[in-house]
């Protein structure tokens, strides 16, 4: 929603050279993509900007859109190796590696640590993995991952396999690496855990601040959404205007939001 938003505010700077959004949304994220996409370029658009779950399936779509001559800008998670414009996104390696680092601070002692992502085929969520299974083993030799949870962005499924493991297991440790993180903070809260597991969080919304400032998220690694919206628009329309090239890859910054 965040990023959405972002691109409507850079939009609307330049209502005044007649330029229109289109948007699709579909009910899950990665579910009938191809079907939006495919859909979107029988329309008569000038740029398209995407943030594809799987980008291997995206990939004709995409060639296709290059094919007429339509940039394509990915947002929040890449489609690499395809004819697309750019990317814009935090760097996900090292969202990644700040929540291990954090982690085997908070976690000096080790402990059983649990990484809740959308899908391992996004790259996004792949590559924060990565980063974070590196920093943790740096920072805290003796935490370990046990479960690697897939819960597609849905909230019932996060729900749901967060207290299934957390029934099974011992967990001392908790990294959400995608926004998704309130179905997780329930799960902790009805099992009495809400304060006694470190949990690091993705991004930053209202209903996080209580959690934060109780404790109950010790952190959360905020990629910035609307700033990666507004820059995801002004590009495409830099390049469609103007003929400014983007660099392959845009990365932010992330921010580190702590209760102080």
């Amino acid at each position: 929603d965040d990023i959405r938003e972002g691109i409507f505010e850079a939009a609307s700077a330049f209502e005044a050279l007649g330029i229109k959004i289109m948007h699709r949304t579909y009910k899950r994220f990665g579910e009938h993509e191809i079907d939006a996409v495919r859909d979107v370029l029988q329309e008569d658009i000038r740029g398209l900007v995407i943030s594809p779950a799987y980008p291997n399936r995206l990939r004709p779509c995409i060639d296709e859109a290059s094919r007429l001559k339509i940039p394509v800008v990915c947002v929040a998670t890449d489609a690499p190796e395809t004819k697309r414009l750019t990317s814009i996104s935090v760097d996900p390696v090292v969202s990644g590696a700040l929540a291990g680092e954090l982690m085997g601070y908070f976690l000096h002692e080790g402990g059983n640590v649990a990484v809740f992502i959308g899908m391992r085929a996004t790259v996004d969520h792949e590559q924060k993995v990565e980063g974070f299974r590196s920093s943790l083993g740096a920072f805290c030799p003796k935490g370990k991952i046990t479960a690697i949870v897939e819960t597609h962005d849905e909230a019932a499924e996060a729900y749901l396999k967060c207290r299934d493991i957390l029934e099974q297991q011992p967990v001392k440790g908790i990294y959400v690496a995608t926004a998704n993180s309130m179905p997780v903070l329930r799960a902790l809260k009805e099992l009495g855990l809400g304060g006694s597991v470190r949990v690091i969080c993705t991004d930053l919304f209202p209903a996080m601040l209580a959690h934060i400032k109780s404790g109950t998220v010790a952190a959360t690694i905020h990629q910035r959404p609307r700033e990666q919206g507004r820059t995801a628009f002004r590009t495409i329309v830099g390049y469609l205007t103007e003929g400014i090239i983007p660099e392959p890859r845009i990365s932010l910054n992330p921010a580190v939001v702590m209760r102080s």
